[in-house]
């Protein structure tokens, strides 16, 4: 496909009533989230599904806007995408459901209306090496990131934005497999996984938790490198309105994740095999 300049994305009027799709998509197979001209986004690959099934067309495609953007490798269980496209279009022709059987993945688990009226609060997780488990210096490191911060140290540089942020961050561990859960409205380019390498760093002893004060309370030139983006979700976005769900979406997704599981655990006993 073509790529087209954001010129014509949404700056949504409030109190406008759009069709809002709830996606999730597989991070390791987009360079991001938002358009852009150097590879294959989330946003891309939503318009050209649109396309290819009738519901839109690349010389005047629908204005778009995603709720939250994500970089490069970083997944979604849930975020939301607005479009200005008749809600009766997707439904007719079985055409979200000819979207949810394409490859790519990508998949449509909902469908609603609603007006784009941000800021909307978020949840990441950030899922840890085996070696790093709840302790008292990874408590201590979530505890010192909470609140009101200048993650300056911490982020990608954006002269267009404030530095200034107010997250939570807390350890979840119910799943047998322990979490960075950050939340918050506004998070700045790379900064979960900014905070998750200080984190992870903390809790093996290779960064102490008064240098990372430090950054935080007198921000320097100096960066805070970035954990790897693989591990990274986005799960939760809170809105205002419900959407239905949608069984085609749904069941993509966990066939699409049911066979990469069982292929990793084929690998994974292929690798002692081996090793």
């Amino acid at each position: 496909m073509v790529w087209a300049p954001r010129t014509f994305y949404i700056v949504a009027p409030p109190n406008v009533t759009m069709l809002v799709l709830r996606i999730a998509y597989d991070g390791s197979l987009f360079h991001g989230s938002q358009r852009q001209p150097h590879g294959q986004t989330v946003e891309d690959t939503l318009l050209s599904r649109l396309c290819a099934v009738d519901a839109a067309n690349y010389a005047s495609p629908p204005a778009l806007r995603l709720v939250s953007r994500t970089d490069r490798g970083v997944s979604a269980r849930e975020s939301f995408a607005f479009l200005a496209l008749d809600k009766d279009i997707l439904l007719a022709h079985n055409r979200l459901e000819r979207m949810n059987a394409m490859d790519g993945g990508l998949w449509i688990t909902g469908l609603g209306e609603g007006t784009y009226s941000p800021p909307y609060h978020k949840e990441y997780r950030y899922f840890l090496p085996p070696d790093v488990c709840r302790g008292e210096r990874l408590e201590e490191a979530c505890a010192l990131f909470s609140g009101t911060h200048d993650f300056a140290s911490f982020s990608r540089h954006n002269p267009e934005k404030t530095t200034i942020r107010t997250v939570s961050l807390s350890l979840d561990d119910s799943t047998g497999h322990p979490a960075l859960v950050f939340g918050g409205t506004g998070f700045l380019w790379q900064m979960c996984r900014r905070i998750a390498y200080a984190c992870i760093g903390i809790a093996r002893g290779n960064l102490q938790i008064e240098q990372i004060a430090s950054l935080l309370t007198h921000p320097t030139k100096r960066k805070i490198p970035a954990a790897p983006a693989d591990f990274l979700l986005l799960t939760r976005v809170d809105v205002p309105f419900q959407c239905t769900d949608l069984l085609s979406g749904l069941t993509a997704m966990a066939t699409y994740y049911t066979a990469a599981f069982e292929r990793q655990a084929a690998l994974s006993a292929l690798s002692k095999y081996l090793l």
